[in-house]
């Protein structure tokens, strides 16, 4: 049986590739100009919550998780780069909606989404933006 962070994380990388870009997970060092355009996902940290009501021997079932997708595009142009990013955003948006998501979350909870816009110092001519797919899921 596959854990239900697991499956989320596979669905969340399946969301990802949707772009048809190359997708890298958990990528532990800095990309190069030449890597781009380049997906990342990376799977984070996983929080237990503590329900208040929940019987005892049930204290680890429900837990929060937040995968980031970070997008990363070069161009010499700033509209170049905000026309691209923009068309990769609305493409993202449509695969998170058909997604399999939904029936991954914790019964009567919804993903959460957060994107924000990312630029790194010194590297003029590369952008992107990161969204966070934060879930409550259950594991037996």
């Amino acid at each position: 049986m596959v854990d239900a962070a697991d499956a989320v994380v596979d669905e969340v990388v399946s969301i990802a590739q949707s772009l048809g870009l190359p997708v890298e997970t958990d990528k532990p060092y800095d990309f190069d100009e030449d890597e781009l355009p380049l997906v990342i996902v990376h799977t984070q940290d996983e929080e237990l919550i503590d329900e208040e009501g929940m019987p005892r021997e049930a204290w680890d079932v429900t837990w929060r998780i937040a995968p980031v997708v970070e997008v990363w595009v070069r161009a010499d142009d700033p509209l170049t780069i905000r026309s691209t990013l923009s068309g990769h955003w609305s493409t993202l948006r449509s695969a998170i909606r058909e997604s399999n998501i939904l029936a991954l979350v914790r019964g009567g909870s919804r993903p959460g989404l957060v994107k924000k816009k990312e630029e790194i110092d010194g590297r003029p001519g590369i952008a992107g933006f990161s969204v966070e797919i934060e879930c409550e899921i259950e594991r037996d």
